[in-house]
């Protein structure tokens, strides 16, 4: 009996201390933790304000880049050769791109730190709608593509910041010029449902498969491995752009068929109180 006493006890000594000695490698892991967690922070917001003042001074250089492209002038202002202009809108081009290009790093790190600036206004999706075709006209007549917009009469009230949504409507605009071929139709309309406004942008390219149509909204996703038409980042961005007014953005499509992507915004409570009571 003493015998069973003294080993009893031997072995509550021994899970006392292993007890203890779970606090304190608890204790000691958590403030370990803590420290990397703090330590991580702090490298990300460095890494944020880095690249900040990287996009800052890169957009400076490239601002200056199409000032000196508009000082360009021949001689006694004379009519320049067919191919300085054709240089002239080439690096216009290749400077929006890499103003994009940058403009799209700062969202992600923005989305990634929960900071995406969002301000929601009511206004006229209708007018955004229009503002948005018109500019993509060019794009889509120099393809050889017809680009056309269902526009309703009167204005079609909406919650949204103008310049994020045109932002979506141009990531939209530009991926269905960009998978269209010459030829092809690129149609832009909008429609009333139930308590929000759903547009869509739809396409005759040669459509998406059924098991990528989510994958498409992933960051940094590609067509392919040889696809260097970007990074993979706008329709991401459109995408949290889109949830960060509370709306819903998805694609559709049938191989062969061209593609239709939708996303919704949400109209003024007051007037989804009226649409309900008539």
């Amino acid at each position: 009996v003493s015998a069973d006493r003294a080993l009893r006890g031997d072995l509550e000594d021994r899970a006392d201390a292993l007890e203890a000695l779970l606090v304190h490698e608890r204790e000691a892991t958590d403030a370990y933790l803590l420290t990397e967690r703090v330590r991580s922070d702090d490298d990300v917001s460095n890494r944020d304000d880095f690249l900040g003042m990287v996009a800052h001074d890169v957009r400076n250089l490239l601002n200056l880049v199409m000032l000196g492209l508009e000082t360009i002038q021949p001689p006694q202002r004379k009519k320049p050769p067919a191919y300085v202009s054709a240089g002239k809108v080439r690096i216009q081009r290749y400077v929006a791109r890499m103003n994009r290009l940058i403009g799209d790093l700062v969202d992600v790190t923005s989305i990634d730190a929960g900071k995406l600036a969002v301000e929601p206004v009511e206004a006229d999706a209708a007018a955004l709608m229009a503002e948005a075709t018109t500019t993509f006209q060019p794009a889509a007549r120099e393809k050889g593509i017809s680009l056309s917009a269902e526009i309703p009469e009167g204005a079609m009230l909406a919650v949204f910041d103008h310049d994020r949504m045109l932002q979506v409507f141009a990531n939209l605009l530009a991926n269905a010029i960009r998978f269209t071929p010459s030829g092809g139709l690129i149609a832009v309309r909008v429609e009333r449902i139930r308590g929000a406004l759903r547009f869509c942008v739809s396409d005759s390219g040669a459509g998406i498969p059924a098991a990528k149509l989510e994958a498409i909204f992933e960051r940094f996703w590609q067509v392919g491995k040889d696809d260097r038409g970007g990074m993979g980042l706008g329709l991401y961005i459109s995408k949290c752009i889109v949830e960060a007014h509370r709306g819903r953005i998805w694609a559709e499509s049938k191989p062969g068929k061209g593609s239709e992507l939708y996303f919704t915004l949400p109209i003024p409570s007051s007037r989804r109180r009226r649409s309900r009571g008539k």
